[in-house]
């Protein structure tokens, strides 16, 4: 089970870094970043964390708190980047 997990992170964070790669690309481009790409890459990102938790927990059951509190905050890190992306702030409610 354990490396079941390991390869579905392997996979998301692949996942992960080749949507960056294209909406590197695309940004380059056309000058904006494909809507869909970004959603993926923070999903991806999202799915990969849980993972890591989970496998924090299931590994290093008795020496994980410090693990799964830096987890969760990369969690939250992103939660919060992703609601910016999709909600982002207009210029004139400022």
């Amino acid at each position: 089970m354990e490396s079941t997990i390991l390869y579905a992170i392997f996979i998301l964070g692949g996942l992960l870094v080749l949507c960056m790669v294209a909406n590197i690309i695309l940004t380059a481009k056309k000058g904006a970043p494909n809507k869909w790409l970004t959603r993926i890459l923070y999903l991806s990102g999202i799915a990969c964390v849980i993972l890591s938790i989970v496998r924090i927990a299931m590994k290093y059951s008795e020496n994980s708190t410090m693990l799964i509190i830096a987890c969760v905050i990369v969690l939250a890190s992103i939660l919060i980047s992703f609601w910016r992306s999709e909600h982002p702030v207009n210029s004139d409610e400022s």
